[in-house]
């Protein structure tokens, strides 16, 4: 539609700004933490803690908002919110701006359910309630519901992986890989995203486009002995060991070769 056409120009200006991302945020062992206070037996503090989730996601879509809108104060807000309730919501971002905000969003709701007031400190635990989301990158035009669905899917999948244990998130880039995830490519948590930040900047901003287009061309994931050793030489052919070795810290190779497949994805729109 002219709307997501309008939220992709967006971008900042070195991007195509013909992109955006859909994302799909929903609360991890929510359904849990309301089973241990519906037991507690105190029916105000069910009605005051349903408030304060809501409170807590509108509140971290504010500030996943803030986040990602640029120093210019005429700038247009590069969000459109479609379900926001509950512990779900459902957004459209600008492509560039989507990790960004997915990020700032689940740490800032995983901050804000730990200091809800008057809890009693045995109720957030053993699994303290978070949110997972889904991702999925795609052209403008690419259908709305369809995107929306396949976020619900990579959100799910982020779910199940950690078992709704910690926060996470699982994503899709439609334009570079279609509508099926590619082998080897799982979730990440979010604590993974947060300590990998200024790797994963630096992966994008140091290695040139057809550097990591080269990089993906030496994926291999049904030889990562291979794999993995092909890509260790290109990384020093380049210059960029120390920008690569944050992604093939792993003992196995075939971790080795996920990971970096997985960090070379989330580069594509990393910002």
């Amino acid at each position: 539609s002219d709307l997501f056409t309008e939220l992709a120009r967006l971008a900042a200006a070195d991007t195509n700004r013909n992109h955006i991302a859909t994302m799909y945020a929903d609360g991890n062992a929510v359904g849990a933490f309301f089973e241990r206070i519906a037991a507690h037996g105190n029916p105000e503090l069910k009605q005051r803690i349903s408030a304060a989730i809501s409170a807590a996601t509108r509140d971290s879509l504010e500030a996943a908002t803030r986040a990602v809108l640029a120093d210019d104060p005429g700038q247009r807000i590069p969000v459109i919110p479609h379900i926001v309730g509950g512990d779900d919501v459902v957004v459209s971002v600008a492509a560039d701006r989507a990790w960004q905000f997915t990020v700032t969003y689940l740490d800032h709701f995983r901050q804000r359910l730990r200091s809800i007031d008057d809890v009693p400190g045995d109720l957030l635990g053993p699994v303290p309630p978070t949110a997972s989301a889904g991702l999925v990158f795609a052209h403008a035009k690419f259908p709305f519901r369809r995107a929306a669905d396949l976020a619900a899917e990579r959100m799910r999948a982020a779910k199940q992986q950690f078992a709704g244990t910690e926060p996470a998130v699982a994503w899709l880039d439609v334009t570079r890989d279609g509508e099926r995830l590619p082998p080897g490519q799982h979730a990440w948590t979010l604590d993974d995203l947060i300590t990998l930040t200024s790797a994963l900047q630096n992966l994008r901003s140091t290695v040139e486009p057809s550097g990591r287009a080269a990089l993906e061309r030496l994926v291999d994931i049904a030889r990562p002995e291979v794999s993995a050793a092909r890509i260790r030489e290109y990384g020093r052919r380049l210059e960029r060991d120390e920008v690569l070795a944050p992604f093939l810290a792993q003992e196995d190779a075939a971790a080795r070769v996920s990971r970096m497949a997985q960090a070379l994805s989330l580069a594509r729109w990393w910002r």
